[in-house]
C-alpha cells in the first residue's frame, strides 16, 4: 500500500509477489520486533509496513543521504527506544511527487503505533505535513519532532491532522504556512486536531503568515480534547482566529 522501490518490487516479482522480511531486516528478536538500524533500514521498511510486524530502533538513524525518503503509509508498530531520526528531507514542493500526507509517516492507520522516537530535518508540502505524522489515526507516546514544517492546511511541528491519540511528546521545531490562497490550521504541534491530545507541549514560533486561519502555538485548529498540555515559548502570527 505504502509502495516498495525498485529492488523489493522485482524481489516481489520473482517470489511469487511475496517479500521475506528476514532477506531484509534479518531474525526478528526475543520480542518479535525487527531491528532498525541505519537509512536503508527505513528504506526496507517500505515492504513492511503493512500491520503484520513490529520494528525498533537499536541506534540513532540519519536519513541525510537518502532525501526524500519517508514512509508513505504505516499500519505496523514501531518503538523508537529512545533514539533519533535525524537528516528528514522532504520537499513536496519541488522534488516529490506527493506534496501531502509527509512527514516521517506520511499516513498512519488506527491500529499503528509510534513510541519513543525523536525526529530532526525540514519537511515542506501542501496538505497533512508534520514532522513526525502528515496525518495520525493511531497512537503516538512520547515522541518529539525538532523538524521545521512548512506547508497550507493542516500543518504542525509533530503531527499535521490528528485523529488518534497523541501523549507525552512534543516538538519545537519551526512552523510556517504557505500557499497563494494562504493557510489554514497550522499548530506548533499539531495542525487540525480532531483526536485526543494530553501531556504534552510545544515550543516552537509558528509564522502564518497574511490570510492565514487557524494558527495557534500547540494546535491551530481543534475539535478533540486536549488535556494537561502546554505551550512553553515560541511566537504566533496569523490572520485569523489565532
Amino acid at each position: 500500500t505504502g509502495g516498495v522501490y525498485g529492488g523489493q518490487f522485482a524481489d516481489w516479482l520473482n517470489n511469487g509477489l511475496a517479500l521475506d522480511i528476514a532477506q531484509y531486516l534479518g531474525a526478528a528478536d526475543g520480542n518479535g520486533a525487527y531491528s532498525i538500524s541505519s537509512a536503508q533500514g527505513f528504506k526496507d521498511l517500505l515492504g513492511f509496513a503493512d500491520g503484520r510486524y513490529r520494528f525498533v530502533l537499536c541506534s540513532n538513524v540519519d536519513l541525510s543521504p537518502a532525501a526524500g525518503l519517508y514512509i508513505p503509509y504505516f499500519n505496523g508498530n514501531l518503538d523508537g527506544a529512545g533514539h533519533t531520526v535525524s537528516g528528514l528531507n522532504l520537499d513536496g514542493v519541488n522534488n516529490l511527487a506527493n506534496n501531502y500526507y509527509l512527514g516521517l509517516f506520511g499516513y498512519v492507520t488506527a491500529d499503528a503505533t509510534l513510541s519513543n522516537l525523536t525526529v530532526g530535518g525540514q519537511v515542506s508540502g501542501s496538505s497533512y505535513v508534520g514532522g513526525l505524522v502528515g496525518y495520525n489515526n493511531g497512537s503516538i507516546s512520547n515522541s518529539h519532532s525538532t523538524v521545521a514544517v512548512t506547508g497550507s492546511y493542516g500543518v504542525g511541528g509533530l503531527v499535521g491532522q490528528n485523529l488518534g491519540m497523541i501523549s507525552g511528546s512534543s516538538a519545537s521545531g519551526l512552523v510556517q504556512g504557505s500557499g497563494s490562497y494562504g493557510a489554514w490550521g497550522l499548530g506548533g504541534l499539531v495542525g487540525a486536531n480532531y483526536g485526543s491530545i494530553s501531556a504534552s507541549h510545544a515550543s516552537g514560533n509558528v509564522q502564518g503568515g497574511l490570510d492565514s486561519n487557524a494558527v495557534g502555538g500547540l494546535v491551530g485548529y481543534n475539535e478533540g480534547s486536549i488535556a494537561t498540555s502546554y505551550v512553553a515559548s515560541g511566537s504566533v502570527s496569523g490572520s485569523t482566529d489565532v
